[in-house]
């Protein structure tokens, strides 16, 4: 499977948090209409990324702010195609 370097961006104010992996190239030159119509690409996309966010993700929550928008306590990373 053909892969490219795909950088994961996180910005939180002034600060940047930046991550580079190696990605199957079909997600980055993925149709977005193509896409919404394959039911599998979303659970594809998920099982594929998931590791890759799960590597950083208490980075990514102690650098975010201690409650989510609705006043929860940040416990985890949203891992979806919106995310």
């Amino acid at each position: 499977m053909a892969t490219c370097p795909v950088c994961f961006e996180c910005h939180y104010g002034v600060k940047e948090l930046k991550y580079i992996h190696n990605i199957p190239r079909s997600f980055v030159t993925v149709n977005a209409e193509t896409a919404q119509q394959d039911a599998g690409y979303t659970i594809l996309f998920v099982n594929t990324l998931q590791p890759v966010i799960k590597e950083h993700e208490a980075t990514y929550v102690a650098n975010s702010n201690p409650n989510c928008e609705r006043g929860s306590p940040t416990m985890s990373v949203l891992q979806s195609p919106m995310s």
